[in-house]
């Protein structure tokens, strides 16, 4: 893994994009749930590709035998600590390495700390206090960083602290080989982060729709591919998008200070 992730994007997949992050020498991520990737890709990008699974996929498909690098696991309310752990211990046979994001983080074996300046589902916390908090209770444990990160000055504090890898997502969600279409794109470029405060898990929202019958993969999806309709989710690093930029060019920007 390396020391910038590109978080899991809204559910939509690029080749185009992933082979980007990999000339930019990050690790591309990549949502897996009700849309698929071609099992070619798989093969091509596991030793590259940080994948978010929730835990039914990764037993309905049986995600062990392609043998990635890193798999974060999603969807475990409700589960037994004890058939999340079985899950795990099978992937991590295969040599994967696994990662909870702000669950068990005694159990876990890779933290994901995720602050509330992130898109999505967050913690109650910053993301300075979680990381400083999780790092003081668990010293030995590796501790991916999440959550509006958008500068360099951020990415060198956290790996210089101790954290394995900044993942990050609404920053590279605008760059120009990113899969959002390019209204998608545009709308990030013109929005603000109090935009987000407007709906729930720090959203942009672009047409009004029954709450009583939301669907929050096909709002996404239709956000991410029209840019007219449906919601786009966004961190703090709206308020730092100003353009449409080449992937590379934010990585050597982040990676400035190292």
């Amino acid at each position: 893994m390396k020391n910038i992730v590109s978080a899991p994007m809204n559910q939509v997949y690029s080749r185009e994009y992933v082979e980007a992050c990999i000339d930019a020498d990050i690790t591309p991520g990549i949502f897996m749930g009700d849309n698929s990737i071609p099992e070619k890709d798989l093969i091509d990008f596991r030793d590259y590709l940080y994948v978010s699974f929730p835990v039914s996929y990764v037993r309905k498909h049986d995600i062990y035998k392609y043998k990635f690098k890193t798999i974060e696991l999603l969807g475990w309310n409700g589960r037994k600590l004890s058939e999340l752990l079985d899950i795990c211990n099978k992937i991590q046979d295969y040599g994967t390495k696994v990662v909870f994001k702000n669950w068990k983080p005694e159990v876990a074996p890779i933290i994901l700390c995720k602050g509330n300046e992130g898109a999505g589902l967050t913690s109650n916390d910053s993301l300075f206090k979680r990381f400083n908090d999780l790092k003081s209770e668990y010293p030995n444990k590796e501790i991916l960083v999440s959550g509006g990160i958008y500068s360099s000055t951020q990415v060198k504090y956290y790996l210089t602290n101790g954290a394995t890898a900044c993942l990050i997502g609404t920053l590279f969600a605008s760059c120009k080989e990113s899969p959002l279409c390019l209204e998608a794109k545009n709308i990030l470029i013109k929005a603000n982060y109090n935009h987000t405060k407007k709906f729930p898990q720090n959203g942009l929202k672009l047409s009004n729709f029954n709450k009583t019958e939301f669907n929050n993969t096909k709002e996404l999806r239709m956000g991410v591919t029209t840019g007219k309709k449906g919601v786009i989710y966004a961190g703090r690093a709206l308020d730092f998008i100003k353009e449409i930029r080449p992937l590379k060019d934010i990585v050597n920007d982040l990676r400035s200070e190292l």
